[in-house]
């Protein structure tokens, strides 16, 4: 059954150089990582005691209003339907994933969008011990948001403005540009667009701050082992310290206005 609903598709970068150039127990770890970015974007930040290691803090997965699914590189979050506080929700949990992989973990391109989208879930055991698992969402809402999120030619992500149409026209009119601003986005063989994108980080405090954010996004791209030598690498490195450099440009601006 195909619902209307809001979609954010997420390309881990550089995913196949991490794990063709580390150890598996490495892996492991920075796997970890990832998940765990998932889940604190998931329940926006908010967090529980552990059950198991009452010493552990871990996200509360059931503060969570949004779906997800996670296939090796790609992160897929979806709203359960077309309302407009659930579009909010998952347009929160974007900004924080987003703000998470770029500066911390991961660099990530993604592509926040409305469509149609079908999913099946199941899980079987045979008797010889073999798996048959479907987790599939699919749909033409599903491959507009991954061919928008591919194009891009940067660490970064891109929101439909179907989709801020949508914001504009509701009680979220007045924040959701906290979280977002209108950029000439860089795309491969084609001219950049102006489109809404979501900033990094919500405020830049000073010109320390903004070289800090940019060496940290230089570093997730040369983590884990993987190279920064190709042109593709360096193109989307600048074009990402380029955004931070607009960011905060339009944040003195408004300062000063």
């Amino acid at each position: 059954m195909y619902n209307e609903v809001y979609i954010t598709y997420f390309d881990l970068l550089g995913f196949k150089e991490f794990i063709n150039n580390n150890s598996e127990t490495y892996i492991d770890t920075r796997m970890e990582h990832i998940f765990r970015d998932i889940e604190l974007s998931l329940t926006l930040e908010n967090k529980k005691l552990s059950s198991v290691n009452p010493n552990n803090i871990i996200p509360d997965l059931i503060q969570a209003k949004v779906n997800c699914v996670n296939i090796s590189d790609t992160i897929i979050y979806w709203t359960k339907d077309s309302n407009i506080d659930s579009l909010y929700n998952l347009f929160l949990v974007s900004f924080l994933y987003n703000q998470h992989c770029n500066l911390d973990n991961f660099p990530v391109r993604g592509c926040l969008t409305k469509g149609s989208l079908s999913h099946i879930m199941g899980n079987f055991k045979f008797s010889n011990n073999s798996l048959y698992a479907v987790q599939c969402p699919y749909g033409k809402g599903l491959v507009k948001a991954h061919e928008k999120a591919e194009s891009q030619e940067w660490a970064g992500t891109v929101i439909d403005q179907e989709v801020i149409n949508d914001l504009k026209n509701s009680q979220y009119s007045k924040s959701f540009e906290t979280y977002c601003l209108q950029y000439n986005i860089p795309c491969k063989n084609t001219n950049n667009i102006s489109q809404y994108a979501f900033k990094l980080i919500k405020e830049i405090n000073n010109n320390e701050h903004l070289s800090n954010l940019k060496h940290s996004v230089k570093s997730i791209f040369s983590a884990d082992k993987k190279s920064i030598d190709e042109i593709s690498v360096k193109k989307k490195i600048d074009n990402t310290c380029d955004f931070l450099d607009y960011c905060y440009k339009k944040q003195n601006q408004k300062f000063e206005d």
